[in-house]
């Protein structure tokens, strides 16, 4: 039996109605969510980033009540999407037009990979798969077509011009980015595009990514065990990572020097706040006026 587009739910909690904290809570929850949900629907998509978690399904009878249980507290910040609507926002979200930074060029490769994940286990099928073929063939008709995404690269990218206006320029600079991810790879590639005098160091849990990142933006390597000693030399620190707790602490900031610069891209933030007051500091949440 052909299914229709009046039987496709989307349930949303995101940077535009919940707190950055909780949103960035949820990103976890993934696995969970297909475990949980999957019996009470015949095709389901998870989209979990540091600025959403969105749950794509063909509705049933218990769906919804059963994402509710899912979400715990954070259910009161969702928001519910039906047919048209719903197909309406995923196109949105590829575009780059729900960002909190417009036009960011990473969700389009979030939401090709959530699609590929649930397909690849089993959870999406025919309607899920036509779904998330237009919305990203939509997304990238979007950027190709317009200048919505003209050297933007997300949060990474605002958070490095951010800091280069504060700074003034990188050269000469020492620069310490604290994780070795996508987020953290992207602020090391730009700063190193920009300045080929800036000293680049990149610390991470594990030595061997931090390794070749470092070794793709001729820069140095780190585990997060000298982070003391890093910290107390640079003039720019970005922290790019996903943790429950903050990883630089009030004493570990205590040790920057005065005018030093803290810019923290992580969802939930990775710097216990408030910092000292000899630092400069830039959050996720003030990246989205950059």
């Amino acid at each position: 039996m052909a299914r229709t587009l009046d039987e496709l739910i989307l349930i949303t909690v995101n940077h535009r109605n919940a707190p950055l904290k909780v949103v960035g809570r949820l990103e976890n929850l993934v696995e969970q969510a297909y475990e949980h949900l999957y019996p009470y629907t015949d095709e389901l998509v998870i989209l979990a980033t540091c600025n959403r978690f969105e749950v794509y399904a063909l509705e049933s009878p218990r769906l919804l009540i059963e994402v509710e249980s899912l979400l715990g507290n954070a259910a009161k910040y969702a928001a519910v999407l039906r047919g048209l609507d719903a197909a309406r926002h995923l196109f949105r979200v590829a575009a780059g037009l729900e960002s909190a930074i417009l036009g960011e060029n990473e969700i389009l490769g979030q939401v090709a990979k959530a699609y590929e994940s649930a397909r690849s286990r089993g959870f999406a099928g025919k309607y899920m798969s036509l779904l998330f073929h237009y919305a990203v063939k939509t997304g990238k008709l979007v950027r190709s077509k317009t200048m919505i995404s003209y050297g933007n690269v997300g949060a990474p990218g605002a958070a490095v011009h951010a800091a280069e206006k504060v700074l003034g320029n990188y050269d000469g600079r020492r620069v310490l980015v604290v994780g070795a991810g996508e987020a953290g790879s992207i602020i090391a590639t730009l700063i190193r595009q920009k300045s080929s005098s800036a000293r680049l160091m990149i610390a991470n849990r594990t030595y061997e990514r931090a390794e070749r990142l470092a070794k793709k933006v001729s820069g140095e390597a780190y585990s997060l065990d000298k982070l003391p000693e890093l910290l107390e030399e640079v003039d720019a620190v970005f922290v790019a990572v996903t943790v429950d707790r903050p990883l630089l602490t009030r004493d570990l900031l205590e040790r920057m020097k005065h005018g030093a610069l803290v810019v923290d891209v992580s969802n939930p933030s990775a710097v216990e706040l408030p910092v000292p007051s000899h630092l400069g500091y830039i959050g996720l949440q003030g990246l989205e006026k950059v």
